[in-house]
């Protein structure tokens, strides 16, 4: 990237392909063998995009807890092409707030984050 005279580079990104403008991604660190979960947008008002990526994995769900801990709803299966596993949620019910997505995959668990508006 070059500007105002100053040139500077970027690590390697990877990019998943979605029907869906990514605008305001939110990334998550890496789990174990670099895999991660991803929610956007994120603030959002209407629909929570939820995607995630293992090679291996079959029949993965999500759970959504408030910041005190309470679950809301029932766990929400992902739906899977290949190694990517997705879904939206719509959740122009929550209260506005600060609020987790949970997945477990086997002994793994990746933990993201979203601001409902």
């Amino acid at each position: 990237v070059s500007q105002g005279g100053c040139t500077s580079w970027s690590s390697v990104r990877t990019v998943l392909a979605s029907e869906k403008p990514m605008n305001n991604v939110t990334p998550f660190e890496p789990g174990p063998g670099g895999k991660s979960i991803r929610v956007f947008p994120n603030p959002v008002a209407q629909t929570l995009s939820v995607r995630y990526t293992h090679p291996t994995a079959t029949g993965l769900s999500i759970n959504i807890y408030d910041a005190s801990g309470t679950r809301y709803g029932s766990a929400i299966r992902l739906s899977q092409h290949g190694q990517l596993f997705y879904a939206d949620i719509p959740v122009n019910d929550l209260p506005p707030g600060h609020y987790f997505v949970q997945l477990a995959n086997g002994p793994q668990e990746q933990v993201g984050r979203f601001v409902k508006q």
